[in-house]
């Protein structure tokens, strides 16, 4: 046993730069469960918009993913090196109320896809919940699993996607509400998905 020692913030940053990334990895993970219940206990007001979301799904998450050089610069790990570093890539699922993350991954390659991620971030969710996430993600095939598994999600629709209206709940000049069945041919889904379009300043915004 040895008493504390104080360090710079540099001696500390050049540590974490070196710290077995397993270990790492580790610890947060068992640290997570503990953090999650001190921010349940500590009742921050949500904002209104989460807070009618819980009630009606068990948790809002979010997944993401991320070159690892990219983060690493901002906390000045990188900060004397020169040219991209390119050292792997990460994706997370985060709960969006307490902005706690549930769940991280790494792959190596720095160019690895989003869609690497897709079977293990499934695998993680519970049913019932609301999953939010972003273009990168995209794909018809997935997005037919997480319905068929009772996984609510919310994503932008892309520019060029192709799909035929089944039912208009609501269609006006600057808002279109619609029940679609998206893709075509082989990559058609197979389930039902519900299409947002709004107008806003001229344009169109689709969910």
């Amino acid at each position: 046993m040895v008493g504390p020692t104080k360090v710079s913030q540099q001696a500390v940053s050049q540590r974490l730069g070196s710290f077995p990334a397993e270990l790492f990895h580790r610890v947060l993970i068992d640290l997570l469960p503990q953090l999650q219940r001190g921010w349940q206990d500590r009742q921050r007001p949500l904002s209104k918009a989460m807070a009618w979301a819980l009630e009606r799904f068990p948790d809002v998450v979010v997944l993401d993913g991320s070159t690892l050089d990219a983060l690493m610069r901002k906390v000045g790990l990188l900060r004397d090196s020169e040219g991209p570093v390119l050292a792997g890539r990460i994706a997370a699922l985060v709960s969006a109320a307490s902005q706690l993350p549930r769940q991280i991954w790494y792959e190596e390659d720095s160019q690895a896809h989003d869609q690497t991620f897709w079977e293990r971030a499934v695998a993680s969710l519970p049913k019932g919940v609301l999953l939010l996430f972003d273009l990168g993600f995209t794909n018809y095939d997935w997005f037919d699993k997480l319905s068929l598994s009772n996984i609510w999600f919310v994503t932008r629709a892309k520019a060029n996607a192709v799909y035929q209206v089944q039912y208009r709940l609501h269609n006006s000049p600057h808002w279109h509400d619609w029940v679609v069945r998206l893709g075509q041919g082989a990559t058609e889904c197979a389930t039902l998905l519900w299409l947002i379009e709004i107008q806003v300043g001229g344009h169109w915004f689709r969910i």
